[in-house]
């Protein structure tokens, strides 16, 4: 693992090396209690951090993430395409959602496939670029939507 993710993701690593100052550890537990999956990963596409509604949703420990790809995520036919789009996204980062009218998909441990919609924003660091992906699974939200008569705004958990 790249030193520079022991800070962030010593919490979901349960790394008992790295200490992280009570600031640190507050944004940890902030992250963790977001109700969506976020995963952050640096400029090379490494996940740095995971939270627990990531767990749920893909079916992965955390522990299982941290240092891997993001094309993990993806299902097969995507990951040969993905660092191409990774790279593109990193030369002019933003604030940005996609996936709501594109079909995009995920993958969980299991093989199984959603679809999601990805809100992606990024932060400059000391140690480069940081991508923070919150992912919502459609097809939930949807369904959630209808249940309701679609009226007003709701919650949007992948949980």
């Amino acid at each position: 693992m790249p030193p520079e993710c022991l800070t962030i993701s010593s919490h979901a690593t349960h790394d008992s090396t790295a200490r992280m100052t009570p600031v640190e550890e507050h944004v940890s537990e902030l992250l963790d209690a977001a109700p969506d999956a976020m995963v952050i990963a640096d400029a090379r596409g490494t996940i740095i951090y995971a939270n627990s509604q990531t767990e749920t949703l893909f079916g992965y420990m955390r522990s299982e993430l941290i240092g891997k790809r993001l094309e993990v995520l993806l299902p097969e036919r995507y990951r040969a395409a993905h660092p191409g789009h990774r790279m593109s996204y990193a030369r002019n980062a933003r604030v940005r959602s996609m996936g709501e009218n594109l079909g995009l998909y995920a993958q969980r441990r299991d093989g199984s496939e959603f679809h999601v919609e990805i809100r992606l924003s990024a932060l400059q660091t000391a140690v480069g670029l940081l991508i923070s992906s919150t992912i919502l699974e459609l097809y939930r939200r949807r369904g959630h939507q209808q249940r309701r008569g679609g009226q007003g705004d709701l919650p949007q958990s992948s949980s």
